[in-house]
């Protein structure tokens, strides 16, 4: 924070030819002193913080798009236990094959939350790994908000 402040530090409004400041130099340095303000409000309310949810999941091979590098046996469909109505399809190394190999119908999904957003990063604590497909989320015949947005 304070380079940033000593960078700004050398826009001090200069005295005009009478030795006084004028209203012009004087908005240019509030005007500097704002935006750096503004900018530390900005970046210090974007916290990250990690969400876990119980979500159900299915194999979703019918996700399957061959524009993406992920198999069709790597994508599968989470549901969240508290709204069956919202899911989130992901795609990850042998996702399917361990999810059914685990033998277990609810899983704990840990979630990246931010501001206006977030991301799925592991499954039972096994990360996300990226194999070039594609996620996405959504909800069948519902309008209101869905987890992890609360």
């Amino acid at each position: 924070m304070r380079h940033i402040l000593r960078r700004y530090a050398r826009f001090q409004p200069q005295p005009n030819y009478n030795g006084c400041y004028s209203r012009s130099s004087m908005m240019k340095q509030l005007s500097h002193i704002a935006t750096v303000c503004l900018l530390v409000v900005l970046v210090s309310c974007d916290r990250h913080r990690h969400v876990t949810k119980p979500m159900t999941w299915e194999c979703a091979e019918d996700e399957y798009n061959s524009s993406f590098y992920a198999r069709p046996d790597e994508y599968a469909r989470f549901r969240f236990v508290e709204n069956p109505h919202c899911f989130d399809v992901e795609s990850s190394k042998n996702f399917c094959a361990e999810l059914s190999k685990s033998g277990k119908a609810v899983v704990n999904v840990e979630f990246e939350v931010w501001n206006h957003g977030y991301r799925m990063v592991a499954v039972d604590g096994r990360p996300i790994q990226d194999v070039g497909g594609w996620g996405n989320n959504g909800a069948n015949d519902y309008s209101g908000d869905c987890p992890p947005v609360h």
